[in-house]
């Protein structure tokens, strides 16, 4: 069995720049396996158990960390008791829409590792939320107390999950005002947001959800080595194009990393599986719901073939997108941050198709099915008087990888098709353009 604990590498890195990139990539992960409480002595065995919901309480007095950079924010400490688990503070900032911005919705978003730290201290992270206040979202973030946050060694990581299920849902109830619900999160805020969908039903109130980095928990077993028959898979898991790492990102930790070890100092490969995302009993197929996933084409780490091990088996309406230039903490660049604000922006247009939405203008318009689509988008153009009209799609990079109407067709309705080639990118882009306009869209793909 290979050691895929070593670093891996991105194309070019006899640069500077590559060379560095791949260190931090290795770190930020590492680093946040290590922010993981080891099991106490008296650890409790992972048993798969998934507890009901718990309550949330308010606390007097402020933050410790404060309210934050962004305008407005207040800033509350809560105590979540779940499942058994010993109760854990929580502090919960809560930033309204810029004045003058109708409201569309609550982001609810988290850090990584235990989730102690808040998203917006994080590598400008900050910018990434003004930007979602500004399109008119109530932005949550949470900051777990204790240097380990969220993740005890009280039983496993699927038990603990509890605690953000429970204080997701007390958010949606308590401080969600209307529009869309969405919950985003990077590598272990990620791994949060994959055990409230496939272990506690938080499909059921969520619209749009934005995994980043991960989630790093997908198959614990497989991610500890506990079992040799992920050798032999997890290099075919990230698509060779999607990725700038050589050969490709990582596929374990090392059995002794604390966050294999929060079933006890010597678990099991059932209880490893046991205690993960897909662990016994998983729900997989969120209708209603979707789930985009990022990640950053320079992460060279773990995290990615666990997230894509998850990503892959959903069933019901996902995106997947590789963001270029970017590491393990997607929000760590411009490029990664405006991925993220695109995802939550196209992705909660409400009833409005975000295949229609924008710039439309006098009566032409544009209708895809199916929605998202698979292998092939039929589009259904409605011209409102003849002339020179153009519909083109194009790739995240703003290529244009397919022209589906170019001339001066009469008024009415027109079809085309489009067919991406394999291993394409999951969004795209399209521009109908005629003398009366441009209307403009985003389709999605799913696998």
């Amino acid at each position: 069995m290979p050691d895929d604990t070593h670093l891996r590498v991105p194309l070019g890195a006899g640069t500077a720049r590559a060379a560095s990139t791949a260190v931090a990539c290795l770190v930020a992960w590492v680093g946040t396996a290590a922010l993981i409480a080891s099991p106490p002595v008296s650890a409790k065995t992972c048993s798969g158990a998934v507890p009901p919901l718990g309550t949330v309480t308010r606390q007097p007095g402020d933050c410790p960390q404060g309210p934050g950079p962004l305008p407005g924010t207040r800033c509350s400490v809560f105590i979540v008791s779940c499942g058994g688990l010993t109760p854990l503070g929580v502090q919960v900032r809560e930033t309204p829409p810029a004045p003058g911005v109708p409201e569309r919705g609550t982001v609810v978003i988290g850090s990584g590792g235990g989730g102690s730290g808040f998203y917006s201290s994080q590598s400008n992270a900050d910018s990434l939320l003004r930007s979602l206040v500004r399109l008119g979202f109530r932005v949550i973030e949470r900051a777990w107390n204790g240097s380990e946050g969220w993740i005890t060694a009280e039983g496993g990581l699927r038990l603990e999950a509890c605690r953000y299920a429970t204080l997701l849902t007390w958010i949606r109830d308590s401080l969600h005002v209307t529009g869309k619900f969405v919950a985003t999160g990077n590598s272990g805020g990620s791994g949060e947001i994959a055990y409230a969908l496939s272990s506690y039903g938080r499909a059921a109130i969520l619209d749009l959800a934005v995994p980043t980095g991960g989630p790093p928990f997908s198959r614990m077993d497989y991610h500890c080595g506990a079992d040799p028959a992920w050798a032999g898979q997890c290099p075919g898991i990230v698509p060779p194009e999607s990725t700038d790492c050589v050969p490709y990102p990582a596929c374990t930790l090392p059995p002794s990393s604390p966050a294999c070890l929060q079933c006890g100092t010597a678990p099991t490969a059932r209880q490893l599986f046991d205690d993960s995302v897909m662990g016994s009993g998983a729900v997989l197929d969120y209708p209603g719901l979707q789930v985009h996933f990022l990640y950053g084409r320079l992460d060279c780490s773990s995290a990615v073939s666990m997230g894509l091990l998850y990503a892959n088996a959903i069933t019901s309406g996902k995106a997947i997108e590789f963001v270029p230039d970017t590491p393990h903490f997607v929000a760590g660049t411009p490029v990664g941050r405006e991925a993220i604000r695109r995802a939550i922006d196209l992705g909660t247009l409400g009833t409005v198709s975000v295949d229609r939405v924008a710039l439309a203008t006098g009566t032409d318009r544009v209708e895809l099915r199916p929605r998202p689509f698979v292998t092939e988008a039929i589009f259904t153009v409605h011209l409102a008087a003849q002339g020179r009209a153009r519909l083109a799609v194009y790739d995240l990079s703003g290529r244009r990888v397919a022209t589906l109407l170019d001339g001066e067709p009469p008024a009415g309705d027109h079809e085309a098709r489009f067919v991406p080639r394999a291993g394409a990118s999951a969004v795209f882009f399209y521009h109908l353009v005629t003398p009366r306009g441009v209307v403009r869209g985003t389709i999605m793909r799913v696998r």
